[in-house]
């Protein structure tokens, strides 16, 4: 295929503060109208934008695809999505995060139901295993011992379950280092076209409650041809996963416990005892954690309990 010239990969002309607040309100109000996204900048960029939203877990994608592909046919193609990133000023891990923020603006849709599938998709583990090997080729320079890294978050709760799909990483490497700035992949979704996966760089567990044994307890994650040399990949046990939604239980976070319990990978017994240990560690409202785990145990047990047929 002819690549399509480079005049029309237009960019903004200036990438700042308040026109990134512009984009952010656009993409935070839901709308995806054709006519309204064309007064804001370029198509080419735009069409990016579009993309990019249709990546991320809470957003319809199928309209957003439709709308990448109003403004400019050519995105819906992964190696178009891929120079996009590559040349986009609005780098995903600062923007998405802005969007978010932002969504108090919008009117809000209603939550769409929570896809589950049996297991956790290749796509989305090779995206996963793309950027750790680009970590990984960062560091073989370093002259030290192996570096630790423990994924949690979303894309932990996919590896496990296979619930749906993380546009982000949150990971905690265990040294500090010099990550690579190149860590967006695209990949291609489950439905043909375009999805992106980038590291959450403003992540920090300290927020949430955790084990203390957690990170030394979290299992590896193998990929294949990857050695441990330089690069120890590892996730979140599930039990640990569920008690770190503990202090936060966001509406997407009884889902992913609900899912948890519903595959058998952790019973409110286990939870309560590990997240009772991790309170011994914890410094805030002590009683109000207390009754958010009492309220997490009768989740996971309504969610582990038979169903009629």
């Amino acid at each position: 295929m002819t690549a399509p010239p480079a005049i029309a990969r237009e960019m903004p002309s200036n990438w700042d503060r308040a026109t990134e607040r512009e984009y952010g309100l656009l993409c935070a109000s839901g709308s995806t109208e054709v006519a309204r996204w064309t007064t804001v900048g370029p198509r080419y960029f735009s069409a990016g934008i579009a993309m990019l939203m249709a990546s991320t877990m809470d957003a319809d994608r199928a309209a957003y695809l439709a709308l990448s592909r109003a403004l400019w046919p050519g995105m819906s193609k992964l190696q178009e999505f891929e120079a996009w990133v590559r040349l986009s000023p609005a780098k995903p891990s600062s923007f998405l995060p802005r969007v978010r923020a932002l969504r108090f603006v919008s009117q809000n849709r209603p939550p769409r139901p929570p896809s589950f599938s049996t297991a956790a998709q290749p796509a989305f583990l090779g995206a996963l295993q793309a950027m750790v090997e680009r970590i990984e080729r960062s560091l073989r320079s370093a002259p030290a011992e192996s570096v630790r890294m423990v994924v949690a978050g979303g894309a932990a709760q996919h590896a496990h379950t296979g619930l749906g799909l993380s546009e982000d990483v949150d990971a905690v490497f265990f040294r500090r280092i010099m990550l690579p700035a190149d860590l967006d992949v695209a990949y291609p979704g489950s439905d043909g076209y375009p999805r992106l996966l980038y590291l959450d760089r403003q992540f920090k567990s300290g927020f949430s409650l955790m084990h203390p044994q957690a990170f030394a307890d979290a299992p590896a994650l193998d990929f294949p041809g990857l050695a441990r040399d330089f690069l120890d990949v590892r996730v979140l046990s599930p039990l640990d996963l569920a008690v770190s939604k503990t202090t936060r239980m966001h509406e997407a976070d009884g889902v992913d416990l609900r899912a948890l319990a519903a595959t058998q990978l952790i019973t409110s017994e286990a939870y309560r005892e590990r997240a009772l240990e991790a309170l011994d560690e914890y410094v805030g409202d002590i009683e109000r954690v207390r009754f958010e785990i009492d309220a997490i145990c009768a989740t996971l047990q309504d969610a582990a309990a038979p169903r009629p047929r």
